[in-house]
């Protein structure tokens, strides 16, 4: 009965708040995911001596993303995508906004990397350095994404259904936001497994 009416609530938020209850709740799974990421990732280099310390502020740059950028963005782009299509959904509608999403988020994927380093920079006290960063980006863009992409084009269509079908609106970004998660492991994955063979 108290987590019924606890979901009640956050549902009334979401649909009464939508920007702050989204942010928040990204921003923090967000932070959560990649602490537990981090702490995967020492735990499995200790043996070689490898670890690192965990480090708040990846996370803290991730969340802040979140709150600032992603959640703002992606709340207009659904309620543009809302505006296109008719009101009532259908599996067609939802794979073509799918789509129309999934290529929304590859081609502002430079901005994120950019946006990543920049952060790193400024933080790290070496100020923008505008060359560094772009160069960043393109040896990024170079040596994951092309990796990356078929996982993407994989991935992402099996939640098309439940984001613009079967959830209500006020969930999607929440959903996505989980979603992100097991996508960012598999990312890790991908980029860590074609380093290593590199080695």
């Amino acid at each position: 009965m108290v987590v019924r009416r606890l979901w009640a609530w956050y549902g009334g938020m979401l649909r009464s708040h939508p920007y702050p209850t989204n942010a928040l709740t990204s921003a923090s799974i967000v932070f959560s995911g990649d602490a537990v990421a981090q702490f995967y990732d020492m735990r499995s280099k200790v043996d070689r001596g490898a670890a690192k310390p965990y480090d708040p502020t990846r996370g803290l740059i991730l969340g802040a993303f979140q709150i600032v950028i992603a959640t703002p963005f992606w709340l207009r782009v659904y309620r543009k995508l809302d505006g296109i299509f008719p009101p009532t959904p259908t599996i067609l509608s939802a794979i073509q906004k799918g789509a129309m999403t999934w290529l929304v988020a590859t081609s502002t994927m430079p901005f994120f990397i950019g946006y990543v380093a920049t952060a790193h920079s400024v933080l790290e006290g070496r100020g923008v350095n505008s060359s560094e960063i772009l160069e960043v980006v393109r040896t990024k863009i170079k040596n994951d994404m092309m990796r990356i992409l078929p996982a993407s084009l994989t991935f992402w269509p099996l939640h098309w259904i439940p984001m613009f079908y079967l959830l209500p609106r006020e969930y999607r970004f929440v959903y996505v936001s989980c979603q992100q998660l097991i996508w960012s492991a598999i990312v890790s994955y991908i980029v860590h497994d074609a380093t290593h063979h590199a080695t």
